[in-house]
């Protein structure tokens, strides 16, 4: 395992523990989601720095948001599931993580009046990069999300240079639908 990696183990067991109940358990899971490769990628990729501001869509459990507030001076994470968020939301304040901003809404629009973001990482796949995203991304800044249809996609890198997006293609994966304006529509699952 990499040296950056026994470092998250360090930081991020309570985000599990929370919800296993168990440090053994939840160490076992954290080793174990940090082992999946698409959060590899993105995780290597994305490059977060101290001093960063980070979107996230998709909250879920709240585990990557949690994983990123280690690394980044801020964390806003869209999740449309209310219910979801409400959780995560819940376990962020049980562990003081103050640096985490929760909000329910449609991920593909992005949180413009929060904008710009240094990097935006998205838990779901869209049929291309939504273009409110490309629109918050700050200079320099650098966005992962997985792109293609419903049964095949792509983990895509795209970056700011001087204005200009640059699209780099990483791997083949497999996530659950971007619902949204800038996603999928329901009709289509």
């Amino acid at each position: 395992m990499q040296p950056s990696r026994l470092r998250l183990l360090r930081v991020a067991p309570g985000t599990v523990a929370v919800a296993v109940r168990s440090a053994e358990a939840a160490e076992h899971l954290v080793v174990d989601q940090l082992g999946d490769r698409r959060m590899l990628a993105a995780d290597d990729a994305l490059r977060v720095a101290p001093e960063n501001t980070v979107l996230e869509i998709g909250t879920g459990t709240g585990y990557q948001a949690a994983v990123l507030s280690r690394l980044a001076a801020h964390v806003y994470t869209v999740e449309r599931h209310a219910a979801l968020a409400a959780t995560a939301e819940h376990v962020f304040q049980q562990l003081g993580y103050a640096n985490i901003m929760v909000v329910v809404g449609d991920g593909s629009l992005g949180l413009p009046d929060r904008a710009p973001f240094d990097r935006i990482i998205v838990a779901a796949a869209a049929p291309a990069v939504p273009d409110p995203l490309l629109q918050q991304l700050g200079e320099g800044g650098r966005i992962i999300i997985p792109v293609g249809n419903p049964e095949s996609q792509v983990l895509e890198l795209v970056r700011k240079v001087q204005g200009e997006f640059i699209t780099s293609r990483l791997e083949g994966v497999r996530f659950v639908p971007l619902i949204g304006q800038g996603g999928f529509s329901t009709r289509n699952f």
